[in-house]
């Protein structure tokens, strides 16, 4: 679809009339033959030129914004000044956006620098009411919501706005009754937020994954798996949900119909964990050795890397822009694997025994960094791309159990065996911020704006929910 250039130079007049030129829209209109072109007017809104110049300016940013594949905005969207979308080109505009993003990253304080390094008693919450252990957590990615998971058979969801209360504020209790009206408790086993924040999903030991709204009402209980479910994970447009189970299967639920929309049965043994990359592909890893990549228009993986690590699988995830995938294993090993080749991009070694996770962080500038944890104590990042360890850090007295990257990637939170908590800075390659739990560290996640980090543990103790500002 294009403008003529009779319906230009209408525009043209229309835009000098409204703006006052009269004599100037006069003489234009007669020698581009305005009455000739045949344009009804009436049909014209008023300000038409003005709109159609605000949303192809509107158009030039987003697309400079986008990432390297054009699938989604990267980091912070960033503004851009009318006069350099006017005299530079796209990729010129996108060198604008990423010189912008990095400057506002360097300019950026590091909040916690100037902080004292082991956290005040005084700005850790305590969060009771669940009667077991606590399994994992989640924070709702539009609000400060937290969402905690464990095996006396309920979720909780935790409101807690008010970061300057001692308080844990309003509490809405997701209660998982046993299905058919079954002796036992229900366990929990993990929980996510939908992208908009408005549904929670959780999957438990009764084979069922269920979708709560975030005022604890259950929207759907979805049942398909013949085995604990094991992961459950939205998509990035938050339409479709993803589970994974002991029994081996993989479903994708329609969330809106609170229906099966597709099950996958390709591994030979239970799913330890899955990762959307898309809104319409996913990979999955099992205790088979194997990693899968499906397409939902697909009948069959897309790849199935048979024997993708020498020992268990225990963590996998995709790369924010969908281009790597990062798997972890107790060989020791991370491999970074990408969805049009066979075999593994880089297998990265340096971790001595299991590797217990790999996490992906994504700075405001757009650049990704890969980060893994494991059983020697070792925190270690990776620069994925050149198949690098850039930054090892090794402060932990036992195994870490889990890390967790802040939003902007400034910080990684790590959490060992012994209940240890410690935050790193990127930056700095130090520890800015540290904890001390009553036991060994399941789940740790910072909010959305970095302000507070979330831990559960192995015991039946309360959520502690650390306020990383507050110093005095």
């Amino acid at each position: 679809m294009s403008l003529t250039s009779d319906e230009v130079n209408f525009l043209v007049y229309r835009y000098l009339l409204e703006a006052g030129f009269t004599h100037a829209a006069f003489v234009f209109g007669a020698e581009s033959s305005i009455t000739k072109s045949g344009i009804n007017g009436k049909e014209v809104p008023v300000g038409a030129l003005v709109s159609f110049i605000q949303k192809g300016f509107q158009y030039m940013e987003l697309e400079a914004n986008l990432n390297e594949e054009g699938t989604d905005v990267y980091g912070e969207y960033t503004p851009l000044q009318a006069r350099d979308i006017l005299v530079k080109d796209i990729d010129e505009l996108k060198v604008t956006v990423r010189e912008m993003k990095e400057a506002a990253q360097q300019e950026q304080q590091d909040f916690l620098a100037a902080g004292p390094k082991e956290i005040p008693e005084f700005a850790i919450r305590r969060l009771a009411g669940h009667s077991q252990e606590v399994i994992c957590l989640a924070w709702c990615p539009t609000s400060n919501l937290l969402a905690s998971a464990s095996s006396d058979g309920t979720a909780r969801i935790w409101d807690l706005q008010d970061t300057g209360s001692s308080g844990s504020g309003r509490v809405c209790v997701c209660r998982h009754a046993p299905q058919g009206g079954a002796a036992g408790t229900v366990e929990l086993t993990c929980l996510e937020w939908s992208p908009d924040g408005q549904a929670l999903a959780t999957g438990a030991s009764d084979n069922a994954v269920r979708l709560f709204s975030r005022e604890g009402v259950v929207r759907s209980l979805l049942a398909g798996h013949r085995g604990m479910v094991m992961a459950v994970r939205w998509n990035k447009r938050g339409d479709l949900l993803l589970s994974g189970s002991l029994d081996g299967s993989l479903i994708v639920w329609d969330a809106k119909a609170g229906q099966q929309s597709k099950a996958y049965s390709h591994h030979g043994a239970p799913i330890v964990d899955a990762d959307w990359r898309n809104n319409t592909m996913f990979a999955s890893c099992s205790q088979d050795g194997s990693i899968a990549v499906c397409k939902l228009s697909d009948g069959k993986p897309l790849r199935h890397w048979q024997g993708a690590h020498s020992a268990d699988i225990n963590s996998l995830r995709w790369e924010p822009s969908g281009k790597l995938l990062a798997s972890c294993s107790d060989d020791g090993t991370v491999k970074v694997w990408q969805a049009t080749s066979d075999k593994p991009v880089h297998t990265l070694s340096g971790h001595v025994g299991s590797v217990t996770a790999v996490r992906w962080g994504q700075s405001s500038s757009g650049k990704s960094h890969l980060a893994s944890c494991g059983d020697d104590g070792s925190v270690r990042v990776w620069d994925a791309e050149a198949g690098a360890c850039v930054h090892v850090f090794d402060e932990h007295a036992s195994a870490v159990t889990l890390i967790a990257w802040s939003p902007d990637a400034t910080y990684l939170a790590s959490g060992d065996a012994s209940g240890r908590l410690l935050v790193w800075s990127l930056r700095s390659g130090g520890v800015v911020r540290s904890m001390q739990a009553p036991s060994t560290v399941y789940d740790l996640r910072f909010n959305k704006d970095s302000s507070l980090l979330a831990c559960c543990t192995s015991e039946t103790q309360p959520i502690l929910v650390a306020d990383l500002r507050r110093q005095a």
